[in-house]
């Protein structure tokens, strides 16, 4: 049969890209499990996103997180990737106006510098999309992890914290790749509505993680554990009470766990100048990052710190 005869192969019968481990970025990069020895009482500081490079980068912002983690000894951070903007010349994103550094290299020795005042602090470092896109280049986020002492976690990782042989609590950590929008015509129904995508989308990753957090989605915020109450008898009626979660063990029921997404540190405006999130039609978002609060070895509430 000629070429010009033979029949079309259906669209679904075409072969397709999938991510596979020859592909480096997945068979190189395995998750990591890290093990920090925390004292019973710190803070955990949650942040990512800080997008070194381009000018739209919030470095005041980064100045005061600084300056939060060094104004008490027990406070400890993680970043959650995208630590640069790692935007080349042939991205269709790249915006001359807003790059500041335009090489990846001088984006990677940016951050490590920046960073190094706090490195003492670092538990663990993970890459995000922006490195991912450039992993050809080299595994950019490693070497920032690497020049500032930091482990690295690739994009997802666990973390158990354990107070010298007792174990406290895991902590789920990952990039993400999801974006928290609600078109609720309500303010409070909106952030109702983003808020349990979160705890969806991240729920069922994995079991026994008492926090479980991502980035990337540039919002911050978190969801705390569900209060339900029940009643039980007495000899002298019914009584009140809530159930009291648990925080470690193979399985933990998943209105017991702590989610959060931990903003970010790129503005969206400013004067002068065109980023690539405003012509994309983003709205505005606070920036700033999370403080998950350890006391008695306990997760027992978390703070967004704007900046």
């Amino acid at each position: 049969m000629s070429d010009a005869r033979r029949p079309s192969t259906p669209k679904w019968m075409k072969a397709r890209p999938v991510a596979c481990r020859a592909d480096p970025i997945f068979h190189r990069w395995p998750m990591q499990r890290i093990e920090f020895d925390a004292p019973m009482d710190f803070n955990l500081i949650d942040h990512g996103d800080t997008h070194l490079g381009d000018i739209l980068c919030s470095y005041s912002g980064i100045e005061r997180l600084m300056e939060y983690v060094l104004a008490e000894p027990y406070r400890y951070w993680i970043h959650k990737g995208d630590w640069i903007e790692a935007i080349t010349t042939d991205d269709k994103r790249f915006n001359e106006d807003t790059a500041e550094r335009i090489t990846p290299s001088q984006q990677r020795d940016k951050a490590i510098k920046l960073y190094k005042p706090i490195a003492h602090r670092g538990i663990v470092g993970l890459f995000g999309n922006h490195e991912a896109k450039l992993h050809r280049y080299g595994n950019l986020a490693k070497e920032i992890c690497d020049g500032l002492g930091v482990q690295y976690g690739t994009y997802s990782c666990r973390v158990v914290f354990k107070h010298g042989k007792k174990k406290l609590f895991n902590g789920f950590f990952t990039h993400g790749r999801w974006q928290f929008n609600s078109q609720a015509k309500d303010h409070e129904q909106r952030n109702a509505n983003m808020k349990a995508m979160l705890k969806m989308r991240l729920r069922m990753k994995v079991g026994d993680s008492a926090i479980m957090s991502c980035g990337h989605a540039h919002r911050l915020m978190f969801v705390e554990p569900v209060q339900r109450l029940y009643l039980h008898d007495t000899p002298h009626g019914l009584k009140q009470a809530y159930l009291q979660g648990k925080q470690t063990g193979l399985y933990i029921d998943p209105d017991d766990r702590w989610y959060g997404c931990s903003g970010a540190f790129l503005r969206l405006y400013a004067d002068g100048l065109t980023g690539y999130g405003e012509m994309a039609g983003y709205d505005p978002v606070e920036l700033g990052f999370l403080v998950w609060k350890i006391r008695d070895g306990l997760i027992t509430g978390c703070e967004r710190v704007t900046i």
